[in-house]
C-alpha cells in the first residue's frame, strides 16, 4: 500500500498558525478573535471562522511576509513523530501531499519538509487535487471531507484524520483511530 499523508491540518498545526496570525495588531481590524476550542464543528472554511473573505484571508497572510515564513513556520503537531512511525511501519517510502495557496507557501512547505521530516525530504505532491493520485493500493490520510470523499469516489482508500472541522471531529484519539483504520484497510 502506498501512503499519502496530507501534510496541514494532520502533521502541521496549520489552524494555530492561523490563530495566531489572525490574533496580532497587525490583523483586519474587523476579524475575529478565535482559540482552538472556539473553532465550530465541521467548519473548514478559515477564512469564514475569522469573518473574511478569501482575498482578505489569503491576502493578509502572503502581504505580511507571512507567505513564505508563515509555512517555513508552523508548528508540528504533538503527534508528528508518532503518526509518522506508524505510516511507516506500513509504507517506509510515503509521500506528503499538500494543496498551496501561492508560491511562497509551496516553497515554505517544502521548506517544513526538510525541517521536520529530513532534510532534502522529496517525496511531496503539491496540488489541489489528490484524487488524481487514487487508485486500490493507495490511502490517503487527511483532515479534509471533501478530500477524502474524492479520493474514494475515484477508487482509492482513506483514513479522515479527526479534527475539529471534520465530521470525526467526536475522536479524542487521532493516532489509535488511524492506527485501527490503517489495519483494517491493510488487511483486507
Amino acid at each position: 500500500m502506498k501512503i499519502l499523508l496530507d501534510m496541514d491540518g494532520v502533521l502541521a498545526n496549520f489552524v494555530g498558525g492561523a490563530i495566531k496570525m489572525m490574533n496580532k495588531k497587525s490583523a483586519p481590524k474587523h476579524a475575529i478573535k478565535m482559540t482552538i476550542e472556539d473553532w465550530p464543528h465541521h467548519e473548514y472554511n478559515v477564512a469564514k471562522i475569522f469573518g473574511l473573505s478569501q482575498q482578505e484571508f489569503w491576502g493578509y497572510l502572503e502581504k505580511h511576509d507571512h507567505g513564505f515564513s508563515f509555512w517555513a513556520s508552523l508548528d508540528p503537531y504533538p503527534w508528528f513523530e508518532e503518526l509518522l512511525a506508524i505510516i511507516s511501519e506500513v509504507d517506509p517510502e510515503y509521500h506528503i501531499a499538500t494543496s498551496p495557496a501561492n508560491p511562497n507557501s509551496a516553497s515554505g512547505k517544502i521548506f517544513w519538509l526538510r525541517e521536520h521530516i529530513e532534510n532534502g525530504f522529496r517525496r511531496f505532491m503539491i496540488g489541489p487535487d489528490k484524487y488524481l493520485m487514487a487508485k486500490k493500493s493507495s490511502i490517503l490520510i487527511d483532515d479534509h471531507d471533501d478530500n477524502v470523499k474524492k479520493f474514494l469516489d475515484h477508487g482509492g482508500n482513506a483514513i479522515l484524520f479527526p479534527q475539529p472541522w471534520n465530521s470525526n471531529n467526536q475522536i479524542k484519539d487521532k493516532i489509535s483511530y488511524v492506527k485501527q483504520e490503517l489495519d483494517k484497510i491493510t488487511n483486507e
